[in-house]
């Protein structure tokens, strides 16, 4: 499942809030700025997650964004959902389509299996968690190209 950029700047933006420590803002340029990311853009982004009641903006000298609920609370498929387009239901066909032949029903069956699965592990991962792999990373181990001993 290949993500929109959009989806991906919320999915920077939401792991940067989870990153804050309690009463901590972060604007739209910080993220930005740390992702190569133009600020109109991540504003937009923001202003997003905002109405998809992922983060709340703060006013003041102080002011920026920071998450709505806990990031134990939110998971990667809120965020997700909120910029993707929705799947289609099983069965639905847009109009004038004709249902497929078995074989190709066969394989729209599998394709929506296969979605469901992947939004499954969306949903099983919160930003906490999201957060918490990200600090304990492991270091990169050289890739040796080749047949073994060559």
């Amino acid at each position: 499942m290949k993500l929109r950029k959009s989806t991906r700047y919320a999915l920077f933006a939401a792991t940067e809030m989870a990153r804050l420590a309690p009463g901590e803002t972060v604007t739209a340029g910080e993220v930005a700025g740390r992702h190569g990311i133009p600020v109109s853009v991540m504003a937009k982004v923001f202003q997003e997650l905002v109405r998809a009641d992922v983060a709340l903006g703060v006013r003041g000298p102080r002011g920026g964004y920071r998450l709505a609920a806990a990031p134990a609370k939110i998971t990667l498929l809120a965020i997700i959902d909120r910029f993707e387009p929705g799947a289609p239901e099983p069965g639905d066909l847009p109009r004038g389509i004709r249902r497929p032949a078995n074989g190709a029903d066969r394989l729209q069956r599998v394709v929506q299996q296969v979605d469901a699965l992947v939004r499954a592990a969306y949903a099983s991962i919160s930003l906490e968690t999201l957060v918490e792999r990200e600090d304990r990373v492991v270091p990169d181990v050289p890739v040796r190209k080749g047949p073994p001993g060559a």
